[in-house]
């Protein structure tokens, strides 16, 4: 029961990070066009930002489903 807790948490994180990261790589990616400078910090620190940032906006659904499985 806690590993699916734990899975359910990071895999949320983790799908709210790629989603966002690949938005903000985007414009990195034109900037790259743009300029000619890849700045591949800001890709990195928004990957760390929105998986903790992912795992927080699922928590309270997160729980309100493993508490409504457990009634099963």
């Amino acid at each position: 029961m806690i590993i699916k807790v734990i899975y359910s948490f990071l895999y949320s994180g983790l799908m709210f990070a790629i989603t966002l990261t690949s938005l903000i790589s985007f414009f990195v990616f034109l900037d790259y066009i743009k300029y000619g400078s890849f700045n591949y910090e800001i890709v990195v620190k928004t990957f760390k930002v929105s998986f903790f940032l992912g795992i927080l906006i699922a928590a309270p659904y997160l729980v309100k489903q493993i508490i409504n499985s457990k009634d099963r």
